[in-house]
């Protein structure tokens, strides 16, 4: 089941229905830690809870303007377009009316890094349900399961790319650590790497 209220403009962080946003603009979800980013028109970036169903404002003052540093000081002017870095848990919003991109931290809960290991998926449900208790039911939600798969997806083959990356560092060591072992470090550092066979 699905509902929305009639919101009131504002800026008023709690609970999803008594939560108060101003022209919410783009979503970004973290389907691993169960968290939606919101940009909006309070020059501010705010963070939905799926599970408490609680909004917070993740950076921002409420004051437009550019000035990096903690996020409760930080400005923004018209922070609209959002893109969630699951690996670094960094947050990517383009901050329109500065012509700049911007880079905000984000905190993960406990035991995440044993939750990241896991193909973590939100229920539709749950998305939608939490969204439409903050009165984001139209934004932006069309397609909301294809768009949790996608991500799900993206972030296991990444996963796996960056443990063949860690895979490839560790032979490398060990092949530097041979050549070393040979001809000694200097040379072992000017030596030019071998070019890859070609068979007829």
């Amino acid at each position: 089941t699905q509902s929305t209220w009639e919101g009131t403009m504002g800026l008023l962080d709690g609970p999803g229905a008594a939560a108060m946003f101003k022209y919410p603009q783009k979503l970004a979800l973290d389907a691993a830690q169960e968290r939606v980013f919101i940009s909006e028109l309070n020059d501010c970036v705010r963070m939905l809870d799926l599970r408490t169903d609680r909004v917070e404002t993740l950076a921002g003052t409420g004051q437009a303007g550019y000035q990096d540093g903690a996020a409760s000081s930080a400005k923004f002017s018209f922070p609209c377009g959002l893109a969630w870095d699951d690996f670094r848990s960094v947050l990517y919003v383009a901050d329109s009316d500065n012509h700049c991109v911007r880079a905000v931290k984000v905190q993960q809960r406990d035991g995440a890094g044993a939750a990241k290991k896991q193909s973590a998926r939100v229920p539709t449900a749950v998305l939608l349900n939490a969204l439409a208790q903050c009165r984001l039911s139209g934004i932006e939600t069309e397609g909301i399961e294809q768009l949790v798969e996608e991500n799900v997806w993206l972030r296991d083959q990444n996963h796996m790319l960056v443990a063949a990356l860690h895979d490839l560092q560790r032979r490398n060591d060990d092949l530097i650590a041979l050549l070393e072992a040979f001809v000694g470090p200097q040379a072992a550092r000017d030596a030019p790497l071998p070019s890859p066979s070609r068979r007829a």
